[in-house]
Formats: C-alpha cells, structure tokens, sequence
C-alpha cells in the first residue's frame, strides 16, 4: 500500500492517492471528504507536544494559532 498527497494548484484541488496490493489507485479530492478546519484542527493536537518542546519551530506554531482563533469565532 501506498500513499501520495499532492497539494492543491491553480487548476487543480488537493488530492490523496492511495494505491492498494491489488493495483488499484484512488484519487481522493480532500476538500470533498475531509473539511479543512477538522484537518488543521487534529494537526494541531498532533505536533502540539512537538512545538512546545522545540521553540526553535515557533514560526511553524502561528499555523495553530490561526486554528485556535478560527474555532473560537464558531
């Protein structure tokens, strides 16, 4: 099994490929399975030990910051 994310362009949406053992591939456009703020939003909880532990990446944790905002506003 395999998988590929390719980032969204001008002319084409965000899309996760994944390939099987029986050689099959899937295009999935995220913006359609997934939304964005509940991607952004398990990200954050994912890497938040990271970026506590390693301020050297602080300018990574603005990305969360902007998360927590949006998720007040709602």
């Amino acid at each position: 099994m395999d998988v590929a994310f390719y980032p969204a362009t001008k002319t084409r949406r965000t899309l996760l490929a994944s390939a099987g053992l029986d050689d099959v591939v899937i295009l999935w456009q995220l913006d359609w399975v997934l939304d964005i703020n509940q991607i952004l939003h398990y990200g954050c909880i994912w890497v938040q030990d990271y970026l506590q532990t390693h301020p050297c990446q602080s300018d990574r944790f603005a990305l969360c910051q902007v998360e927590k905002t949006l998720n007040q506003t709602q």
